[in-house]
């Protein structure tokens, strides 16, 4: 299975998802845990990054991904970077773009 940037991009516009689910599950999906891994919790296949943001980052040998969708404002954002350990490049990108990232994924 592969993603596109562009596949990724509509995802994460969807909420990640979410919106396509019903109102039980969406529920489910959102309702974060605390875990020592995740800023703001996780939930069912989406860590909770604080403001609205949710999200998950995906990595495979020589590939790194960050998708991350508002659930209040419709922003979304996604990512991918062709070499492992490099994701915090797209943070930079991500930050400049959507400021109010900065506090909630900064390294």
């Amino acid at each position: 299975m592969y993603s596109t940037i562009e596949d990724m991009g509509r995802w994460a516009a969807a909420s990640l998802g979410t919106c396509l689910l019903s109102a039980e599950l969406q529920a489910k999906r959102l309702s974060f845990h605390p875990i020592p891994e995740a800023k703001g919790g996780y939930g069912l296949g989406l860590e909770d990054f604080g403001s609205g943001w949710v999200g998950h980052t995906g990595q495979l040998i020589g590939w790194e991904a960050l998708l991350l969708g508002n659930t209040r404002t419709g922003a979304a954002f996604a990512a991918i970077v062709n070499e492992t350990g490099s994701l915090d490049a797209a943070k930079i990108v991500a930050f400049q773009a959507l400021p109010d990232l900065v506090k909630l994924v900064a390294p």
